[in-house]
Order: C-alpha cells, then sequence, then structure tokens
C-alpha cells in the first residue's frame, strides 16, 4: 500500500507491506525525515487524528492493525515534543491558584477569590469540567470556604505529584500517565468527531414495534431478529387464552441480553392478525413477566419478512407492510389494564375474567369422531387433539390450520 509520511520539513511518499511491523517502518522514517536525522528520540505516529505511541505493544504490530490504509497521511512527530506539550497542559491546572502565594495568608486569599467567582453560574460550569469531584464538594455546601479551601490544595498537591513524577523520564508511572494522558486526547478527539458527524448517536433509539391482535386482543409486538424464537410471557398468555393448548414437554432454559429466563413450554400455533394479513406463530412461553411478547426469527423467516427502515415497516412475502409503532404509541408497552381487560370481558360475555376469584378456564371437548378425521389426513392423534383445540372442532379449519403450521 502507498502511505504518506509528513515531518515539520519533509514529505516522503512510501509503498510498503500492509503486514509490515511498526518499528521497521520506524527506521525507514528515521532515514529518510529530518527530523529524526542524527537524532535520539522516539516517533510518534499520526493517522486522521488518531496518535500511535512508540510503546512495545505497538512496535511489533502490523501496520494493517494500527489503522493504516492506502493512500494514507502519516503525521510523524518527536515522542519528546509531544512529551512536552503534555506536561505543559499539565501544569496549566494549577496555574493562576499559586502564582504569587508567597505566604499563607497570600494563597487563602486567592482561594477566597476563586471560591467567591464560583457564584457566577458560568465560573461553575467551567470549573465543574476542570476540577468536577471539587466542584461537588462546593455544590454540596457553598458556603464552607474551609472545606473547599483544603479539598482544593489537596488537588493541586497531588497534581504537583504527578507532574514531578512525569518529568522523569525513569518513572513507569509517570510514563503510564503521559499516555494515559495522550489516550485521552484521543478519546476527545472521536468524541467531538462523533457529535459533529453522528449525532443520532447520542439519542436513544427506539425499537420496533408493530401493531397485531392475538385472539382478537390488541397486542404491541416486538420485532426482534436477533431471537431465535418468538415469545410471549405467561402472564399475557394467560390473559389472551392461549394456555389451554400449552405443550409442557417443550420445557427448557432462554437466554439473552435481559439474562436468563424459565420456558415453560410452548403453543405450536397461534393465530395473528398483522397489518391486513393472518398468520401463525408458534410461541415459547416465559415465566418471567419482563418480556411480553417477542417475534423472532423464526417467524420473520417463515414468512419472508423485510426490516425496512428507510420505510419504516415490516413487508411480508405477500405484499403486506405494517408501520413500525412511534415511540408514544408503545409507552404503555404490552400492558393490558384492568380497564381494557374489563371490557373485553363485557364485549365476550365472559363474566370468569371480571370475577378474579374463579380462575379456572372452561374445560373443552375434543370431538373423538373428528379426531378420527383428521388423523386419516395423515397427523399423529396428539397433533390432532391440538389442532381441534385451537379450532374448536372445526376440521376443514384444523386441517388448514395444521397444514399452515407445518405441524
Amino acid at each position: 500500500m502507498f502511505i504518506t509520511i509528513v515531518g515539520s520539513n519533509d514529505t516522503v511518499p512510501l509503498d510498503v507491506d500492509a503486514n509490515l511491523p511498526l518499528k521497521e517502518l520506524h527506521g525507514s522514517i528515521q532515514a529518510l525525515i529530518s527530523d529524526f536525522q542524527g537524532v535520539e528520540d522516539k516517533i510518534v505516529a499520526e493517522i486522521d487524528g488518531k496518535k500511535i505511541l512508540p510503546v512495545p505493544l505497538n512496535l511489533d504490530k502490523p501496520l494493517s492493525q494500527l489503522g493504516f490504509y492506502d493512500q494514507c497521511l502519516v503525521n510523524v512527530s518527536r515522542l519528546s515534543f509531544l512529551i512536552a506539550q503534555v506536561k505543559r497542559e499539565m501544569t496549566k491546572v494549577q496555574a493562576g491558584n499559586s502564582q504569587g502565594a508567597s505566604s499563607n495568608n497570600e494563597e487563602t486569599e486567592v482561594i477566597r477569590r476563586y471560591f467567591d467567582a464560583l457564584k457566577n453560574a458560568e465560573h461553575l460550569a467551567a470549573f465543574k469540567q476542570q476540577k468536577p469531584d471539587i466542584a461537588a464538594i462546593y455544590e454540596a455546601n457553598a458556603d464552607n470556604f474551609e472545606n473547599f479551601r483544603t479539598e482544593l490544595l489537596n488537588h493541586q498537591q497531588v497534581m504537583k505529584q504527578k507532574i514531578d513524577m512525569m518529568r522523569d523520564e525513569n518513572n513507569a508511572e509517570g510514563q503510564r500517565m503521559i499516555e494515559e494522558a495522550i489516550r485521552n486526547e484521543n478519546i476527545h478527539e472521536s468524541f467531538i468527531m462523533a457529535q459533529e458527524h453522528m449525532p443520532e448517536t447520542f439519542v436513544k433509539i427506539h425499537m420496533l414495534y408493530v401493531h397485531m391482535k392475538l385472539n382478537g386482543y390488541d397486542i404491541r409486538g416486538f420485532i426482534d431478529s436477533g431471537a431465535q424464537t418468538s415469545v410471549i410471557s405467561r402472564e399475557l398468555a394467560e390473559k389472551c387464552g392461549i394456555m389451554r393448548v400449552l405443550d409442557e414437554r417443550f420445557q427448557g432454559k432462554a437466554f439473552g441480553v435481559g439474562g436468563e429466563n424459565n420456558i415453560i413450554g410452548r403453543v405450536h400455533g397461534v393465530k395473528v392478525e398483522i397489518g391486513t394479513g393472518n398468520y401463525v406463530i408458534p410461541f415459547s412461553i416465559l415465566e418471567s413477566p419482563d418480556v411480553k411478547i417477542l417475534i423472532g426469527l423464526d417467524f420473520l423467516r417463515r414468512y419472508s419478512c423485510t426490516i425496512d427502515l428507510s420505510k419504516n415497516n415490516l413487508s411480508f412475502c405477500d405484499g403486506n407492510q405494517v408501520p413500525f409503532l412511534g415511540e408514544d404509541e408503545v409507552e404503555d408497552l404490552q400492558r393490558l389494564t384492568s380497564e381494557e381487560m374489563a371490557q373485553i370481558a363485557v364485549n365476550e360475555g365472559d363474566q370468569e375474567m371480571m370475577d378474579q376469584s374463579v380462575s379456572a378456564q372452561p374445560v373443552f371437548v375434543v370431538d373423538e369422531q373428528k379426531v378420527t378425521q383428521v388423523m386419516d389426513m395423515g397427523f399423529e392423534e396428539g397433533i390432532a387433539r391440538r389442532g381441534l383445540e385451537v379450532c374448536e372442532n372445526d376440521v376443514a379449519k384444523t386441517i388448514n390450520f395444521l397444514f399452515e403450521s407445518n405441524m
């Protein structure tokens, strides 16, 4: 790859191997760039504002791993200059507070003026950026000057010790602090660049939800292409009346970003209405109420769904396009309030949902003759029974349902 080395007086193009170790490039730079000829000093390279220090960890790495790329511009400088710059910056921290304080009384007077100046909101804001710990002490008790003076003097003493350590080239801790200061400078430069060019990354990202109906209940489904299977909480499954066909043989554990959850079983096929389409989703039932309902990759693959962020919708292979909900539409995410449940109960004439003392579900009896009819179509007895339960003994609907859900 071709790179361009830029010193204070020279600009030299080089053709180098991307796997060349940094220490070998330094040898070429010392021979070609006048800043380093006849001088025993280490080299600091800078690419796109990022400094690459001549520490052992970097010297043996290939250029490609350190951020070098074809046609890149590499500014080089002497490490001693950079160390001097960092020392000057560190010295500024205590500048102005102790100048001219030839006695304790004068020093106290300087700190007093500093203390009084913090009553100005702008001065206090600037002080917070420089010394956040002491600023917090000041804000906790803005009338306690002695406490503020003691903390500020302690801080100045610590900073003086750090500067002395950094001036000693043989002090390992001082050299570590210099490297840390340079690293923080790189981080701050990256932060400023992100604020300027990618401001959206500092705003909370709203997740993707769609409106759907499950057994006639309005639900807000979380679309998660990173989840292998679709899940629903036990609480919501009970409210929507799908627990009666729970297959407890499919118990286990679910692992995700939110931690570990118990899977108490699986409902093999639940009819849902999303947009203008009707679909069948197999749900794993979670014990935890934290996850209400999550539409995973199993459903998205089955119906060849596309998450289209440019149009802000979920597209299905059948042409159905469902818009993602706005942030204001999911504030009460997955919550069926008592008023909603009461209204559902009135609409359906189900008095048991309004009487919390009665929790048992009505017993549903599968028609044995219809079980035989479904089995004649090639389905196993257990699957035939579950299908008839879902479709309430309607043979035609059951057969269509079983074929759709691949059971």
